[in-house]
């Protein structure tokens, strides 16, 4: 028996991700992000996956879109801030906790 099942892109992207495969992770997620500007899961993974590269000025667009779409969601003001802090953007990352968005 044969399994034929569909690799979902974005769990293929994030598994890639997590083994070290970040130039490849990186293009599904675009890819993702191209048939798709609202997913979400997709801005969220390349914001993280720009800052541990030590790339905030690339992760800061994509977590600001994630926030844009979903502000609810809590986490990623918490991975603003410390987007924010890597970018040595104290003052904006402590408004953030001020605001009780960290």
């Amino acid at each position: 028996m044969n399994d034929h099942s569909v690799i979902d892109p974005l769990e293929q992207a994030i598994k890639l991700q997590n083994s070290g495969a970040i130039d490849e992770a990186k293009l599904i997620f675009l890819r993702l992000i191209a048939n798709d500007q609202k997913n979400i899961a997709a801005l969220y993974s390349l914001a993280v996956l720009h800052f541990n590269k030590r790339e905030p000025e690339k992760a800061l667009p994509y977590i600001n879109q994630a926030i844009d779409l979903k502000p609810e969601v809590e986490y990623f003001y918490s991975t603003k801030k410390a987007i924010l802090n890597m970018m040595c953007a104290y003052e904006e990352a402590y408004l953030l906790k001020i605001l009780g968005k960290d």
